[in-house]
């Protein structure tokens, strides 16, 4: 990435595999390698399963599930009692789903993401999802 001489910050996407940054500076009093800093990616089960519902659809989001040979998402309808797949196309790529309700239907959901292989393996945080017309 160039910045430019009057650049204070720089915004890059968040890699996959840990990453180390410098800046080079040429030219001028500031002249040289800056100091390194590292990004790791988060491990551990996805903590930030969210959701948004604007009209009749409702999208979910979540971080990348890296790594990951299977992701699934999961709902219940009888306040975490028993839990059943939903027919979400998920991958190691995905960062979201959306999907339709009818507006006239009372939904009670709760709704986890449960990721196999990579560095998020696990269940995700539980979501509550609740619309009454």
């Amino acid at each position: 990435m160039l910045l430019d001489k009057d650049s204070s910050s720089a915004t890059i996407g968040a890699p996959d595999t840990p990453m180390k940054y410098k800046l080079l500076v040429m030219g001028g009093s500031k002249s040289g390698g800056s100091n390194t800093v590292e990004f790791t990616p988060p491990n551990g089960p996805i903590d930030d399963l969210a959701y948004e519902r604007t009209g009749g659809l409702v999208k979910l989001t979540f971080s990348k599930p890296v790594g990951a040979t299977r992701v699934k998402l999961k709902f219940s309808q009888d306040a975490g009692l028993t839990w059943a797949d939903y027919p979400a196309q998920l991958d190691e790529n995905s960062t979201s789903y959306s999907f339709g309700i009818n507006l006239g239907n009372t939904f009670d959901w709760k709704l986890q993401l449960v990721v196999e292989g990579g560095n998020r393996e696990g269940e995700s945080n539980i979501v509550t999802f609740i619309y009454h017309p």
